[in-house]
């Protein structure tokens, strides 16, 4: 997914993202701040450079015109000037969670934080990274994690082992089913998301502690927390060797059992962003505001 360059930082960004956590994530969300740094902190010792987050009410009409997902300018189709390996921690909301609303784990207002290396030393670089951060970092049980993907996940497999993931633990869809959701669990392509993204992926799931791991399971994997995405193969650009990964810095802690809010407390963060921003950049409220706020 392109990154427009305007929002490249100089110099010192991962200092400077890491800098911002204290301001994004106060009172109930410190266990979420906590996760951050700690990726924040192993991707910047890693090489990755810091990207400050865009603007959370965008320029174009998907989602109610705020940010969906990590990517900074849907529309930077030649974005010259990206650094090999980046990250972003950014802030989210989806118009589609409100009809989610009473189920758990889904927030109204919500952080991403994604990291890409258009370069990895060998494929499956960020899918060895990512388990590192979940496992190594966070103390995540190997036992506790369900991945899904299709078919086309299966020469990682072997990646797997070394961290105690058996091929057990990988659901595997048919990829037209994947494609049809488009949802990143397989395949990442939401309906009218801008550029139309096709993307090879496969999703995170962990299940939390004091609750029975099934032994066999399907998608939706019940039960599970959903707490990220490793893209490995974009189709609309096939000779690219650019890997992405995300995670949702709430729904980690929620998967860990600690507190990081609810959709009514964070609608209300939503709603008070989404007037502040509008307010300072002289532009007006978004259909998502309107959307939230006639819950």
């Amino acid at each position: 997914m392109p990154v427009d360059r305007r929002t490249l930082l100089k110099s010192g960004a991962g200092a400077a993202a890491l800098a911002t956590l204290s301001n994004v994530f106060t009172g109930s969300l410190a266990s979420a701040a906590g996760n951050a740094e700690a990726l924040t902190s192993f991707l910047a010792g890693n090489g990755y450079q810091g990207f400050p987050q865009a603007d959370l009410i965008t320029s174009h009409s998907f989602n109610g015109s705020v940010a969906f997902d990590y990517v900074h300018d849907y529309h930077a189709n030649s974005p010259t000037g990206e650094p090999e390996k980046w990250f972003v921690l950014q802030d989210c909301a989806r118009v589609e969670d409100i009809a989610k609303k009473d189920e758990p784990g889904v927030l109204a207002y919500f952080h991403v934080l994604a990291f890409k290396n258009n370069a990895p030393a060998y494929p499956g670089e960020l899918l060895d990274q990512s388990l590192e951060y979940l496992i190594l970092q966070l103390g995540f049980k190997p036992s506790r994690l369900l991945l899904v993907s299709t078919e086309q996940f299966r020469p990682f497999l072997n990646q797997l082992e070394p961290f105690g993931i058996a091929e057990e633990q990988v659901v595997f869809r048919k990829l037209s089913d994947a494609r049809k959701a488009g949802d990143g669990s397989g395949f990442f392509s939401p309906k009218g998301y801008p550029d139309t993204p096709q993307i090879l992926t496969a999703s995170f799931h962990y299940m939390p502690e004091g609750r029975p791991v099934p032994k066999n399971s399907s998608y939706p994997p019940a039960g599970y927390f959903e707490v990220g995405e490793y893209a490995f193969k974009d189709e609309q650009a096939p000779s690219s060797k650019a890997e992405v990964a995300l995670f949702g810095v709430e729904r980690l802690a929620m998967a860990q059992g600690k507190t990081a809010g609810d959709f009514s407390s964070s609608r209300e963060r939503l709603l008070a962003r989404l007037k502040e921003e509008a307010e300072r950049r002289g532009v007006a409220l978004p259909k998502a505001y309107h959307d939230f706020s006639a819950l």
